[in-house]
């Protein structure tokens, strides 16, 4: 199962919006239609991957709050780790000056 949907949304928003999202995150995590962030595979050799990379902050789904628990204390220190709910908490935080109504705004103009 693939768990970049987080990763395309977070993509295209910050191409609509023409905001950049931060160079120190990673993320991961399916979505639903309605903005859930579903729980991804991998979580463990993932985050170990983004902290051998020096990323700072990793957004996975909550659902996945067991496996990150269950990594060595190392790892878990060198990470920022932000378990999410919603594409909108990885979207206010991930993307420079974005406004979680610029989009809604634009939809009703």
């Amino acid at each position: 199962m693939y768990s970049n949907g987080i990763l395309l949304v977070s993509f295209f928003i910050a191409s609509f919006t023409k905001k950049p999202v931060r160079h120190d995150v990673a993320m991961t995590g399916e979505i639903t239609l309605k903005g859930k962030v579903a729980a991804a595979d991998g979580i463990q050799e993932k985050l170990v991957a983004a902290a051998e990379a020096g990323i700072r902050k990793v957004y996975i789904p909550k659902d996945n709050g067991r496996e990150y628990e269950a990594l060595p204390q190392k790892i878990k220190d060198s990470l920022q780790v932000q378990l999410v709910e919603s594409v909108e908490e990885v979207l206010t935080d991930a993307i420079v000056d974005y406004e979680a109504n610029a989009t809604t705004e634009h939809k009703s103009s």
